[in-house]
Parts: structure tokens; sequence; C-alpha cells
């Protein structure tokens, strides 16, 4: 079974049966299985988000550096 990371903090969680819920072995967080995938798909998301920012941005900066900057003065 592959490792599961903590979204709060990144330590590895294991699974506690008697609590039905994923714990995290350094923060102690507990998550339910719903509620870690919720956790984890809003993380990556974030991420996602972030990368198309950065991607926008570098094409502006492109878009601005291939430009004819001789009429900006």
């Amino acid at each position: 079974m592959p490792a599961v990371y903590c979204p709060e903090c990144g330590g590895e969680m294991f699974f506690d049966p008697p609590a039905k819920s994923y714990v995290c072995r350094s923060c102690g967080v507990l998550y339910s299985r719903e509620r870690l995938a919720e956790a984890r798909e809003k993380q990556f998301s974030v991420a996602d988000d972030e990368k198309a920012q950065a991607k926008r941005k570098r094409r502006e900066v492109l878009k601005w550096w291939l430009s004819d900057k001789t009429r900006e003065s």
C-alpha cells in the first residue's frame, strides 16, 4: 500500500481501524477517507491554479520582451 501524506504538515499518515480514520504521525490530525480525498483534491487544485498564474505571467513577460520597445517611450 502506498504511503499517504498529511495535507496539513506533510507527515506520514496511517489508518486507524477502530476510529475508521487516517491519523498523521506528526501533527495528529484525523481525516476520514472522504475528508482526506477532499483535502488532497483541494491541495492539488490550488497548485494547478498557481501554475496557471505563473504560466500567464511568463507569457506576458515574453510578449513584452519580444515587442517593439521603441514605441513604449
